[in-house]
């Protein structure tokens, strides 16, 4: 079986965008390839690469996930008040980054 997900990189800037202004972060925590639940009997071989793609403003970030279907906060997360996530979003304003890291591999016996 070939496999690409995300791994635990993925979003680190909007992570950190959150933490600067002592918010919570609803992304969800995707864990390192090295804690992945491989089958039992099964070998595998994992790579990974980073991709960092620019995006004008926070709010582009964030109505790029909703066109992804990605944009479901983790579980147990409360959405931020509309006044507090405009805040994150102009604290984004004049260009953002979000870094996802991919790791694709195979599964075998």
């Amino acid at each position: 079986m070939l496999f690409a997900t995300l791994d635990s990189q993925t979003f680190m800037e909007w992570r950190q965008a959150h933490s600067d202004l002592d918010l919570p972060c609803g992304a969800h925590p995707y864990p390192c390839a090295e804690h992945f639940p491989w089958p039992e009997g099964f070998s595998h071989r994992v790579d990974s690469d980073l991709i960092v793609q620019p995006h004008d403003s926070g709010f582009d970030f964030v109505r790029s996930l909703k066109v992804l279907g990605a944009h479901e906060a983790a579980p147990g997360h409360r959405p931020l008040p509309a006044g507090t996530f405009r805040r994150l979003l102009n604290s984004l304003k004049g260009g953002f980054a979000v870094t996802y890291q991919v790791p694709y591999g195979e599964i075998f016996r």
